[in-house]
Order: structure tokens, then C-alpha cells, then sequence
């Protein structure tokens, strides 16, 4: 069965160059750059990981990741964060993400982690 990720990010660059990436690769891609819209297209879409940028347009990303993780329906999901701050420190995992991957990051590393969080899938009880 196909992988499926949501990818939330801002900057449309980012979301196009993730969805092209990640589709080589063999995923299943729903992008969104709002927080707002987050939650609902993870409700909907199920995806089997989520890629989430700290700092969108209207809301910080680590609110969305608490959110996510407060769901009975979502909180299994992998969150993996990403952000041009590389300063975030260790902190950053206080909102239940998975994994942080500052921005810039290499194709390569970005899909062998979505796939370490998708072959190990956590599945709800």
C-alpha cells in the first residue's frame, strides 16, 4: 500500500520541490500552507506522515503539532519539523514532533526520513 504524506509549508517552492521529491519516491503527496487547513486535510487525508514547517503565514507550526498529537484521530501520525531556524533548540520536541530537520536539507535526507517514520508506523489502539 502507497505511503501517504501531508506536507505543510508556506512557501510554495518548498511545498512543490517536497511534493516532486516525495512523489519520486513513491509517496502519495496532499500539500496545504495553512495551519488552519493542516488539521482538517490530516483528518481527512490520513496520511501516513506529516512534514510541518515551524514558522507559516497563520500559526506557529509547534501549535499545530500539539494539536495534531492532542487528536485521538491524529496523534499516531509522525510529525516531522522543518525550519530555516536552525537555533530551535532541543526544546522544539516539547510540542510532539517526531523529528526537526532545519531548512536547507538534501533530497536524500528528507525522504530516507519519511520513510524511517512510515515503515515503523505507530498504529492507534
Amino acid at each position: 500500500m502507497t505511503k501517504k504524506i501531508l506536507t505543510v509549508d508556506d512557501d510554495p517552492l518548498i511545498l512543490m520541490g517536497l511534493e516532486i521529491v516525495l512523489t519520486d519516491a513513491g509517496y502519495i503527496v496532499e500539500s496545504c500552507s495553512r495551519g488552519e487547513e493542516a488539521c482538517q486535510k490530516a483528518m481527512a487525508f490520513k496520511p501516513d506522515a506529516i512534514i510541518l514547517d515551524v514558522m507559516l503565514a497563520d500559526v506557529d507550526g509547534r501549535d499545530i503539532a500539539r494539536e495534531l498529537k492532542k487528536c485521538q484521530e491524529t496523534r499516531h501520525i509522525p510529525i516531522i519539523m522543518i525550519s530555516a531556524n536552525q537555533f530551535l533548540g532541543k526544546d522544539i520536541y516539547s510540542c510532539g514532533i517526531d523529528l526537526f530537520i532545519p531548512k536547507p536539507f538534501e533530497s536524500e535526507y528528507i525522504v530516507n526520513a519519511v520513510r524511517k517514520y512510515t515503515t515503523h508506523q505507530n498504529v492507534p489502539a
